[in-house]
């Protein structure tokens, strides 16, 4: 996902995290349509020094225990252009399985490499790697992921059925301002012009204050740079 001064660094995403990342997009794909869209997005994420493992038995298998944790559900639905059902997976619409999704895709975010020009400990680790050799995601990585899925449908949908103020709660509490808050400040124009925000009770006191202090942040790096 990085790529600076021309270095190549190799990144590995888990299966489970590619899951959230399709299922997020609620098409509600069958198990090898789910499969092909893994495989393709495989092959969009080595363009960007991602690495991802997919084949059809492990997938299988963590379907089977995200389904028995309660994070994944399927229904029947008719396959287009064939006479016949097949199972359709979704992720479960609650803020306890939101919860986990974040939980999973923050893991260790605070630990992880911040290749970033402000983190001159952090850079200059990641300028003395010399080998390919697939490693953790890093900070910027992870946060890439995190925006994608609070940009889905999968959770447009979950804050109609549960309110913005605990979808943004449990957001701030795992990814603790690590990642930028940009992708929630665009969500939120989206919303107020979709109708589904009328008012500051809606959008809640935690939000509108981390949004200030955001804006007053970014006004003093701004007049720094002058």
């Amino acid at each position: 996902m990085i790529s600076m001064m021309e270095k190549h660094v190799i990144e590995k995403l888990d299966l489970e995290t590619a899951i959230y990342r399709i299922l997020s997009n609620e098409e509600g794909p069958s198990q090898n349509e789910l499969f092909r869209k893994l495989e393709a997005y495989s092959e969009k994420l080595e363009k960007c020094d991602l690495v991802l493992k997919v084949d059809s038995g492990n997938l299988s298998r963590k379907l089977k225990s995200l389904e028995k944790d309660g994070i994944v559900l399927h229904v029947m639905k008719k396959m287009e252009n064939r006479d016949q059902d097949a199972y359709s997976y979704f992720i479960k619409k609650d803020l306890v399985t939101f919860e986990h999704i974040i939980k999973h895709l923050a893991k260790n975010i605070d630990t992880s490499l911040e290749v970033s020009l402000f983190n001159r400990k952090d850079f200059k680790k990641f300028l003395e790697i010399k080998d390919d050799r697939p490693r953790d995601l890093t900070m910027d990585t992870k946060c890439v992921l995190i925006d994608a899925l609070i940009k889905s449908s999968y959770v447009r949908q979950l804050i109609e059925i549960s309110g913005f103020k605990s979808v943004y709660h449990i957001y701030k509490k795992e990814v603790n301002g690590f990642c930028d808050l940009e992708v929630f400040i665009e969500l939120v124009k989206r919303l107020i012009q979709d109708g589904l925000i009328n008012d500051f009770d809606d959008i809640g006191p935690e939000f509108k204050s981390d949004a200030d202090t955001r804006k007053i942040v970014l006004e003093v790096m701004y007049s720094r740079s002058r």
